[in-house]
């Protein structure tokens, strides 16, 4: 704490070199694309006002499939690694009678990457977790061997400081994070390829009620979604958090004759809300300006309270023009240098101060922008602005 403290108080020892800075967008919550998940990839939806997949916009009309193999209900690290180790990676089970389920517009559950943010173009941010270290064999192994997706240091030139030892992201061209989903979404990708023709992924859907389906298979069941439509299948995966649980019918077979054993499981898990908040500069100052590139900072203020880190936050670097004119990017974040980029300005415990200003639980993100906004998000974009200037 005490460098943090020491380096967010070299902003307030050198406040001319931030004259004319100005905030253009906050966002809070709670990169390059392969073809085979680009499908699954969140992106910022301004007239939904919401971040969701392409394959959402018309999952909530399309067709299920009567019956499936072996069905996981939300797409989450577990229940795409489940869905792709079956499917693709052993080949053990038939890729086209593999199903996944998802009720919400995008893949990743927890893990929550969004492209298409105003002002971000095409960066992403990590709304939900976001990094990875070695001894995590499981995100490691995957994203390093076998899906082989490039990945750089959390930290500024691999200072070893996330945790006590160093931490990777999945890369983006401009040397960011690419969004930690991209493991996700390719995983699911493959899936829908192996599978054929027809779809194996299905967004917005979201499980109701789960009955026994005897005329399908001695250990079948049937998945009751939102709006009537059923699917049964011989084998279920459920990767869902406990409130998604707790959701369903009473009369679902997970909660009868074993509903004492399962509210006792259920009432094991602790919850606690997170908020993250981003502000966009086009002038990245903190690295432009005072050469801030790794470390944290904290503030208690009367408006927004600070609590973030100088390397959180995707970058884009000009270094040259081309022939036609086009900017040329450095491929990395460079200290003094032609940058526009996102600062993470708050990570922690849920403050009201931000809480009040998510939607809702299943609508975990908030984008205010500079003169489209409500007035509360005004009034968050000046009062985040005046506590880093301060």
């Amino acid at each position: 704490l005490g460098n943090a403290h020491a380096q967010a108080h070299a902003c307030t020892l050198r406040p001319a070199a931030l004259r004319g800075v100005g905030l253009h967008m906050c966002m809070l919550a709670a990169a390059d694309k392969l073809a085979l998940g680009g499908t699954f990839s969140a992106r910022w939806r301004p007239d939904l006002g919401v971040a969701a997949a392409d394959a959402a916009l018309s999952a909530a009309d399309a067709d299920l499939p009567k019956h499936c193999s072996f069905a996981v209900v939300g797409a989450g690290w577990s229940g795409a690694y489940a869905a792709w180790r079956l499917a693709v990676d052993t080949s053990s089970v038939n890729a086209s009678s593999v199903c996944v389920f998802e009720a919400n517009g995008r893949v990743g559950g927890r893990i929550f990457s969004v492209h298409g943010l105003p002002s971000f173009a095409d960066l992403a941010v990590d709304v939900g977790g976001y990094r990875f270290q070695t001894r995590q064999r499981l995100p490691a192994d995957l994203v390093w061997s076998a899906l082989k997706l490039p990945t750089q240091c959390y930290d500024w030139e691999c200072a070893a400081k996330c945790e006590g030892t160093t931490c990777y992201v999945v890369k983006d061209a401009f040397g960011n994070n690419a969004g930690y989903a991209t493991a996700i979404e390719t995983m699911l990708g493959q899936v829908e390829a192996a599978g054929g023709p027809g779809r194996q992924v299905h967004l917005a859907a979201r499980l109701t009620s789960i009955e026994a389906a005897p005329a399908a298979g001695r250990a079948a069941s049937r998945l009751i979604f939102a709006g009537g439509r059923s699917v049964t299948a011989s084998k279920v995966l459920l990767n869902l958090p406990s409130n998604a649980i707790e959701y369903l019918s009473r009369d679902s077979t997970l909660l009868g004759s074993s509903s004492a054993a399962v509210r006792r499981l259920l009432g094991a898990v602790t919850t606690i809300p997170m908020v993250k908040v981003y502000a966009w500069y086009d002038d990245a100052w903190w690295s432009t300006k005072l050469g801030l590139m790794e470390g944290a900072f904290t503030a208690a203020t009367d408006g927004a309270p600070l609590e973030g880190r100088y390397h959180d936050g995707p970058q884009r670097c000009v270094v040259g023009r081309d022939t036609a004119g086009d900017p040329v990017y450095s491929g990395k974040k460079i200290a003094y240098g032609n940058c526009s980029g996102a600062l993470e300005v708050y990570y922690g415990i849920a403050r009201p101060y931000y809480a009040k200003l998510m939607p809702s639980p299943l609508q975990p993100l908030t984008v205010a922008t500079r003169g489209t906004s409500s007035l509360a998000a005004a009034q968050l974009i000046g009062d985040v602005h005046a506590a880093l200037m301060a």
